[in-house]
């Protein structure tokens, strides 16, 4: 009788523990689930729209490389290596292009595909130091890279600081794709009370496609930069806020342009303009 009693706790012991171990795999695999859609909503590379990476090799040398989406099968990946800087941050206002996102990835030997650099970041995220993506986006850039033809993908190499002959070749080198088929007219004040501010900003907004029509000085100095819109939240206006790092704001009434753009005092002290 007490051996039937022994054998009985025995098995209840059993059960409780595969029941116990049941639900710790259970709670892992969800936390590895929630994992996963954490990173997928929060990465930054949607895989639809224009994205740029600086990729510094080392204190003097970065590569950018631009992911150009532009909704058709014809997808595109510019890659600029840029030589000669004082310093890797140098290389935004050189170019006078946004960055969404930069990677260190310090090695000697060069990958020989832009596709086998990000083999080499998805397998090895976690020792290249990285700013603006996760983990979800190293995997999308893999995805993207190695379903873009040879024939698409393009290189330049350039020094700074570069020569007028040198922006001119850059001319769509880094364009948005989508920004440019919206073609939304942007004007573009100054309200810094810094000269030449103004010019920046339009110059930048050109460079990837925008449709810049006036740069102008604003009559009085503004503190905070705004984005003001006429009609719907285009991805133009996303984009430009995400660019500026400032929320958009639909006008009262109609403007002479689609989208105006002050830049206030604040902005100065933003990477945008160092």
């Amino acid at each position: 009788m007490q051996e039937k009693k022994t054998q009985s706790t025995h098995n209840n012991s059993l059960k409780t523990a595969a029941i116990y171990i049941a639900g710790v795999i259970v709670l892992l695999i969800l936390a590895v689930i929630v994992r996963i859609l954490f990173l997928i909503a929060y990465a930054s590379f949607d895989n639809k729209h224009q994205f740029v990476i600086a990729v510094v090799k080392n204190m003097h040398m970065v590569d950018v490389v631009v992911l150009s989406p532009d909704g058709t099968d014809n997808q595109k990946i510019h890659v600029a290596h840029v030589h000669d800087l004082h310093n890797p941050s140098e290389v935004r206002n050189e170019l006078l292009i946004p960055v969404d996102a930069t990677v260190t990835d310090y090695q000697e030997k060069e990958d020989p595909t832009i596709s086998d650099f990000f083999h080499r970041l998805s397998a090895h995220s976690m020792q290249m130091q990285s700013e603006g993506i996760n983990l979800a986006d190293t995997f999308r850039f893999l995805v993207f890279a190695d379903h873009v033809k040879n024939s698409d993908i393009q290189y330049k190499d350039l020094s700074v600081p570069l020569s007028s002959d040198d922006r001119v070749k850059l001319q769509g080198f880094f364009q948005d794709y989508t920004l440019f088929d919206e073609g939304q007219s942007i004007a573009v004040v100054n309200a810094t009370g810094k000269t030449g501010i103004g010019n920046i900003v339009g110059a930048l907004l050109t460079n990837i496609g925008a449709n810049v029509i006036a740069v102008d000085t604003g009559d009085t100095e503004e503190d905070q930069t705004r984005i003001e819109y006429s009609g719907t939240e285009s991805y133009t206006v996303k984009r430009l806020s995400q660019i500026l790092s400032v929320p958009a704001t639909k006008m009262q009434k109609q403007g002479f342009s689609d989208i105006i753009i002050t830049v206030g005092k604040k902005s100065l002290t933003t990477n945008l303009f160092y």
